[in-house]
Parts: C-alpha cells; structure tokens; sequence
C-alpha cells in the first residue's frame, strides 16, 4: 500500500524548487473552481514503505522521507525569502503571480482548459505545441530550450503589454487630435 499526502502549494513555486531536488509530484490545480480567491494549485506525494528505506552515503544516513522533509524545509525557506514586492501585487493563481515567484506556469494552463472560450482554445494551442515538440523532437532539441513554457509565456507576457503600449499611444493620438 501507499500514503498520499497532498498540499496547496501557491503558484506551484514549491513544486517547482523540489523537482530540481530529484523529487517527482502529481500536478494539482483548479482545487477550488467555486471560490477563485483560495489557492488553486497544488501537488500531491505518493509514500510506499520503499521511502522509509535508508539511503546511506547518499542521504547522510537518513530515509528517504527524512531527506524529502529536509528539501521541504529549504524549498519553503528559499521561497519565502525569494518572494518579490512586484510579485506580491498579483494573485498566485494569475499568470504574471506565477512567473514573478518562479512557479510552475503549466498549472496555469491546465486551469484554463477547465474552462470553455478562448482560453481553452489558446492553452490547448499551447500545450499541444509543447508536448508535441518535447515529444517528437527529441533529447538533442530539449537541451536547446531549458524551460520552453516559460520562454513562450514570457513572450505572452511581452506582447500583451506592447500591444496595450500601442493600444494606449493610438488612442492618445486619436484624442489629441
């Protein structure tokens, strides 16, 4: 048998500091789809006895759950201490929330797809393109793109503003003249 614990983790920022740990999680997002102001993403850890094991040299003679528990500790330190004023002025469960912490932007995504219009439209535009490109293309085109979902948003990000820069300098030209 297995133990699943499960935690809301806000802009999926833990998520994201322990996978470069070596630690694997399900993906939780739209947690509470009734109350948009909660938390919305989160992960969820499957326990076996095999993480009761001991690691010996490798973990400094703790279990693997005591390891775990230790890269909780200092994930939540580091993301606590890396939390920017600019990033405290969105929501976690907003887009540019999740980029400014550092977070895990697929959560995001998947939470639009819950959702009919054009935000399904557009993540499903997204996430198609991505897998698609993880899968087809191989190891070799994966080391040439660290974190593609995250320079693709970025972008997003970039245009949206520049296209309301314009939108802006156009309507000041229309009313100033």
């Amino acid at each position: 048998g297995s133990s699943v614990i499960s935690a809301e983790d806000p802009a999926g920022v833990l998520m994201r500091k322990l996978k470069r740990r070596g630690h694997s999680f399900a993906s939780l997002f739209n947690l509470y789809p009734s109350d948009p102001a909660r938390c919305q993403y989160g992960w969820s850890l499957s326990l076996t006895p095999y993480a009761l094991r001991d690691l010996g040299g490798a973990g400094g003679g703790a279990t693997a759950l005591e390891v775990f528990l230790r890269d909780l500790g200092r994930a939540a330190a580091e993301a606590r201490a890396a939390d920017s004023r600019l990033a405290t002025l969105f929501s976690a469960n907003s887009l540019p929330g999740i980029l400014l912490r550092g977070g895990t932007e697929e959560l995001y995504l998947f939470t639009l797809l819950w959702r009919p219009g054009l935000g399904r439209a557009a993540a499903s535009l997204v996430l198609r393109r991505l897998f698609t490109g993880l899968l087809d293309a191989g190891v070799v085109r994966s080391r040439k793109r660290a974190d593609p979902l995250r320079e693709l948003a970025w972008l997003a990000v970039c245009g949206v503003l520049l296209a309301l820069a314009l939108a802006l300098a156009v309507s000041a030209l229309l009313s100033s003249s």
